[in-house]
């Protein structure tokens, strides 16, 4: 009697296979959602010097002619935007797509970033191309970004 030969694989192999495969999954997950995280925590950090070099630019070229301890230029987080707006960033000009507007970048989703301790909603730059606290003063910021549980709040994070 002459016997078959067997083509293909068994439903059992293939399930052993797919077995393994899932294990591997549960093992790798922790590791790339962190790396995930670490990315975004990146970009985020990237994202705050470059849109800092842009306000102290325009604030630089001063288009607004402003002169004294008034902001010649400011950064305003609108949702997950953070604009770069010429004069003062608290007014209604500063939009996305406002007359004001010189720059925008998108935040990445899930990160947070804080100035001093507190969530970034404005920050203004003299003409001078210094940074400003609420009162006209010129001061340096140090800033923290975070994404589950990555954070980048080094030492070297200060904004000047």
């Amino acid at each position: 009697m002459v016997r078959a030969r067997q083509q293909g694989l068994s439903l059992v192999e293939i399930l052993v296979v797919l077995a393994i495969i899932a294990l591997l999954g549960l093992v790798a997950v922790p590791f790339t959602s962190t790396w995930i995280d670490e990315s975004r925590v990146a970009e985020g950090t990237s994202i705050v010097k470059r849109v800092v070099s842009k306000a102290q630019a325009t604030a630089l070229r001063n288009p607004e002619g402003v002169i004294g301890s008034e902001p010649a230029a400011g950064i305003k987080r609108v949702g997950e935007l953070l604009l770069v707006c010429s004069g003062d960033p608290s007014l209604s000009v500063c939009s996305d797509g406002g007359s004001a507007m010189v720059w925008r970048e998108e935040i990445p989703d899930g990160v947070s970033i804080t100035l001093a301790g507190n969530p970034i909603t404005t920050l203004d730059v003299s003409n001078q191309g210094r940074l400003l606290d609420g009162f006209g003063r010129v001061r340096s910021y140090a800033y923290a970004v975070s994404r589950g549980g990555v954070t980048d709040n080094d030492a070297d994070n200060v904004l000047y």
